[in-house]
């Protein structure tokens, strides 16, 4: 299958798949890589694995996002929902991202870079996550980046961390963090599964 393109309550659906061989020949990464764009909500899924992949998993994905608002926080719930789609069908090591949300899962973690709220092409760090779940949200200059199992509830930490400090809130759930301030001064958490290239 190389392109397929199909109508979901509304919503038009188009997906492509590479295989590993024909990655390799083209000069890419050896992967099978899985993309998802659904224009009319403006959000684009990815899903990255090695595994065959389910052949209504696009349909799946198309009927969940219609019944989302599609908030900041609801992006973490697309990210899980998807996440048990591709365990439920025994894929065990892949990577899904969606809007500033990821989860992993797998034996090799995911290397993936922190973004300068105001420089995409500027990281300011690095994060490894290994069956983990990474969410960003940005405020003008300023940035937090949250790890914790599940998106959904590191999403949910994003946003309480606006206005609750990381001490209350590991009272009642394990999470780990990095927030850029928008005078360019950062705090990283010492469970945070990374590095930050320099200390403002």
């Amino acid at each position: 299958m190389t392109l397929t393109e199909t109508t979901l309550t509304g919503t038009t659906l188009t997906g492509t798949y590479r295989s590993p061989a024909v990655a390799t020949r083209i000069g890419e990464l050896t992967r099978l890589r899985t993309e998802f764009a659904l224009p009319t909500r403006g959000l684009v899924v990815e899903v990255e694995t090695e595994q065959p992949l389910p052949a209504d998993l696009s349909g799946d994905i198309a009927r969940y996002t219609d019944s989302l608002d599609l908030s900041f926080t609801s992006r973490g719930e697309l990210v899980d929902t998807i996440t048990a789609l591709l365990w439920r069908n025994g894929i065990d090591d892949f990577l899904v991202a969606a809007d500033g949300a990821l989860r992993h899962r797998g034996a090799t973690g995911a290397h993936v870079a922190l973004r300068h709220p105001g420089d995409p092409d500027l990281a300011i760090g690095v994060a490894t996550i290994t069956d983990q779940a990474l969410v960003a949200l940005v405020d003008g200059a300023a940035a937090t980046w949250v790890v914790a199992q599940e998106a959904t509830t590191a999403a949910d930490l994003c946003v309480a961390l606006t206005d609750t400090t990381p001490h209350q809130l590991s009272r009642y759930v394990r999470f780990s963090y990095v927030r850029l301030f928008h005078d360019g001064g950062a705090q990283i958490s010492r469970s945070f599964p990374g590095v930050l290239f320099s200390q403002h």
